[in-house]
């Protein structure tokens, strides 16, 4: 059986994946919540650029696409780089690993106190059952310092292993701070992972998140991820509701599954709409750095305006 130093390792590691490489967070944040406008937005040419980023990245008006890997100092706090992170926490997580206690127990326990390499620490428990594969747990981060920057709040779990793989996976996030050099962000809600298929998942989350920075709290409503893995690359749809605090809501739709091949930080390829009332705009990825925003104000098929951007820099230009 595996030891349990090697559970100990694995969840290091996923505190420091939930950390989306640039780490942190403020002590003393309070949870945000979402006290912007409710209605249905009117998607129009000054606006379009702050909804195809808070629709993509979650990351406002300053958006950039962040991944999972640690050594890329492009990365933001975004809400999508916590999506990936996600995603790469369920399907590296496994608590049947290292589990050790009476052999004829059915339900285990373990929890423990991992310092951070430079200051700070976090606390974990999980309670997995053997006979049915159900799981549950916590995280609490206090400070947490993996030499990145620091984390705080915590983190409940539950979830299902099926075939030694992940099937189920819910988390739910209190006060969660994360901040880099650059970024910070905080949030509160949920996210629930699900295996759909063999090289098919999905990540549903309900989330108010808080640009720290610009203090504007944004708020994703049913946002669904679906993503399907291939050898050299992976397929998105994206579909639900984000909320930007100064204008409303957009419906989210995926009109071209978003192509994000494993070389590259950007998408490659796809379409996405966002509606509101009688309008819309149409974000299409055309290269590993460049994108359109096409923006139709009356919701008639008439495009008024096409900006044409990149990702690095985060520009557009009409």
């Amino acid at each position: 059986m595996e030891t349990i130093g090697l559970l100990k390792k694995g969840i290091v590691v996923t505190a420091t994946i939930l950390m989306i490489a640039c780490g942190g967070g403020d002590g003393g944040a309070v949870g945000p919540v979402y006290n912007g406008l409710l209605t249905q937005a009117v998607v129009d040419k000054p606006n379009s650029k702050d909804f195809s980023n808070t629709a993509y990245t979650g990351s406002g008006a300053s958006g950039a696409f962040a991944g999972v890997d640690t050594d890329n100092p492009n990365q933001s706090a975004s809400l999508k780089g916590f999506a990936k992170s996600f995603r790469a926490f369920t399907k590296g997580f496994d608590v049947s690993k290292g589990i050790t206690g009476a052999p004829t127990a059915a339900v285990e326990n373990i929890n423990d106190t991992i310092p951070g390499e430079c200051g700070g620490e976090f606390s974990f428990n999980i309670n997995y059952d053997s006979e049915t594969g159900s799981f549950n747990g916590s995280l609490t981060f206090s400070d947490y310092n993996d030499c990145d920057g620091t984390t705080n709040g915590n983190v409940t779990y539950s979830g299902t292993i099926n075939g030694g793989d992940v099937s189920s996976f819910e988390m739910t996030f209190n006060s969660l701070s994360f901040q880099g050099e650059t970024e910070s962000i905080t949030m509160n809600g949920t996210g629930v992972f699900s295996q759909v298929s063999s090289t098919t998942d999905q990540i549903v989350l309900n989330v108010d998140y808080r640009d720290n920075n610009s203090n504007l709290t944004y708020r994703t409503e049913n946002l669904v991820i679906k993503t399907t893995d291939y050898f050299t690359y992976s397929s998105e749809t994206i579909t639900g509701k984000v909320y930007h605090p100064d204008y409303g809501y957009v419906n989210v739709v995926t009109e071209a599954p978003v192509i994000v091949n494993y070389v590259d930080d950007f998408p490659s390829s796809g379409i996405l709409v966002l509606s509101g009332q009688a309008s819309e705009a149409i974000i299409t990825f055309t290269s590993d750095n460049t994108y359109t925003i096409e923006v139709d104000e009356g919701g008639d098929g008439t495009i008024e305006e096409t900006k044409n951007c990149t990702w690095q820099p985060d520009e557009c230009v009409i």
